[in-house]
């Protein structure tokens, strides 16, 4: 059915799972996103610490995403490849992240929205914007 499951194997227990609109072709794991490929090319970072929360969406290929890889020396770096026939390396920093979501939405991001991003203690040492480097503000 293309759903995914996670579980709670000392429990035996389902975990809450992302609500896919679309089969995943692909999934990895870095140790604080679900990460799913699809045949819209896009890729989901989903936060295990609140699946409803909506996945930050990375888009650069143009057919289906059949595998993803988390470099195993430096989880930050994902690499996808795609019937598109490219092989694609992310940067899954949250600094990098950050950046996308603040281009994304053209503007700064709420306390709310930060905290999707960043931890409570990257939230402290952040810039009191921390999208002031992402976003080109008119004079």
């Amino acid at each position: 059915d293309g759903s995914i499951w996670r579980w709670d194997l000392a429990r035996g227990a389902a975990l809450p799972s992302p609500p896919l609109d679309e089969a995943a072709y692909a999934v990895a794991y870095d140790g604080r996103h679900l990460i799913t490929g699809h045949e819209n090319g896009a890729i989901y970072l989903w936060y295990l610490d609140d699946m409803s929360t909506p996945p930050v969406v990375l888009e650069g290929h143009t057919a289906g995403v059949n595998e993803l890889i988390v470099d195993p020396q430096n989880e930050a770096h994902l690499f996808s490849a795609s019937d598109d026939g490219r092989v694609l390396r992310w940067d899954l920093a949250v600094e990098a992240l950050m950046e996308k979501a603040c281009r994304g939405a053209g503007r700064g991001l709420s306390q709310v929205e930060a905290k999707l991003y960043l931890s409570e203690h990257e939230l402290e040492s952040a810039l009191p914007d921390p999208c002031a480097k992402a976003i080109t503000r008119p004079k």
